[in-house]
């Protein structure tokens, strides 16, 4: 449960609401497959997302409403880390890290000092 590592890639991305999570992973798609971007929407309410692209699949998951770990488990959280050949985006990850991948990249994302500007730091984490 949660600490296994991922099949594919790992994504925690972590910052305040318009902080440009969503916004990251529409791009991130685009750039694989410009038809789907079009679908990348925030998973607030549906919690979770997932995109067939031409390379694998996306799963982009929303905790921010989320209560407990038992409500992530119900999302079939163990079977998507499981899955071979996907890219997972989890935002709000920081809510359930006992959850979280022991590979992952952690991306924080901030408002900067231009309401249109953002700032993303990444930090790769458990690579040994």
């Amino acid at each position: 449960m949660g600490k296994a590592d991922p099949a594919g890639e790992f994504f925690a991305l972590i910052g305040p609401l318009g902080a440009g999570k969503t916004t990251y992973v529409r791009q991130w798609v685009r750039e694989r497959s410009p038809k789907k971007a079009r679908q990348v929407v925030s998973p607030t309410f549906i919690l979770h997302a997932m995109y067939e692209l031409p390379k694998g699949v996306v799963h982009h998951l929303d905790w921010y409403r989320l209560k407990s770990e038992d409500e992530v488990l119900s999302l079939g959280w163990d079977d998507i880390l499981r899955e071979p050949h996907v890219a997972i985006f989890v935002e709000w990850a920081d809510k359930f890290p006992s959850l979280l991948p022991r590979r992952r990249t952690v991306m924080r994302f901030r408002h900067g000092r231009r309401p249109d500007e953002r700032v993303i730091t990444v930090r790769k984490v458990g690579l040994r």
